[in-house]
């Protein structure tokens, strides 16, 4: 899982990258102190986030055949891709015992295997961040996965202004998208270019899903314009 993180860091120009935990321990609720890191000046945040930059970036991991080490000082995370590698190895579980016909639910991160049982399309409802009592979208699936990221469910602070998802090149969480769900041909894809295209933009995040194969992107920035790849309309199912 590790090189496949570092696949998808230069995929995405380094928008998704496993080593940012250093960025995420600044911004978690710490128990008893004067401040959290949100309420400090911008001067402050921006001190502590310039030292912890500097052990950012995915040559701060060490390959040596066998070996994976970490540059002193750095962390990972692997909750950028960890859900969907788990459902691609579920998937396989079953595969191997004869099963044709599956949905894995890992999380929120689904992977579907063939089609349902009477050769329909796997039904997946792309949840309205502003009502989730609502969907935006609803796609068919046979066989592809489907990951969406979002900055609606999981903040670091109670104003809500800095959520989990952040900018492995600035420091602060990512802030021009709401949403972005990507349909990939595995759950380990899906899941890592849902992030990277959240942090990249609704413009730069577009231009990578158009170079890449078998990959479609429904995006919601954050004026709440909605942005379909090229492709995305074969999976959208019409009411």
């Amino acid at each position: 899982m590790i090189e496949l993180s570092l696949e998808y860091s230069e995929i995405t120009y380094g928008c998704f990258d496993i080593t940012v935990q250093p960025l995420l321990d600044l911004w978690q609720y710490v128990p008893d102190v004067e401040k959290q890191f949100w309420e400090l000046e911008k001067s402050e945040q921006q001190s502590a986030i310039d030292t912890a930059m500097k052990l950012i970036g995915r040559e701060r991991i060490v390959i040596d055949g066998n070996s994976i080490s970490l540059k002193e000082g750095s962390k990972i995370t692997l909750g950028g891709i960890a859900k969907g590698y788990a459902a691609d190895e579920a998937l396989e579980i079953l595969k191997n015992l004869g099963i044709e016909h599956a949905l894995v639910n890992a999380g929120g991160d689904i992977r579907t295997l063939g089609t349902k049982p009477g050769g329909e399309s796997w039904g997946i409802a792309l949840v309205n961040p502003d009502d989730t009592t609502q969907s935006l979208a609803d796609f068919g699936v046979k066989g592809q996965a489907v990951t969406t990221s979002g900055n609606y469910e999981r903040y670091f602070n109670p104003e809500k202004t800095a959520h989990h998802i952040i900018n492995p090149k600035t420091g602060f969480s990512a802030n021009e998208c709401i949403s972005v769900t990507i349909i990939a041909e595995s759950g380990t894809r899906a899941d890592a270019l849902a992030t990277g295209v959240f942090v990249l933009g609704p413009e730069d995040g577009m231009t990578l899903v158009e170079q890449l194969d078998k990959v479609e992107v429904l995006i919601i920035d954050i004026d709440r314009n909605i942005y379909h790849s090229s492709g995305l309309s074969k999976y959208i199912v019409q009411d």
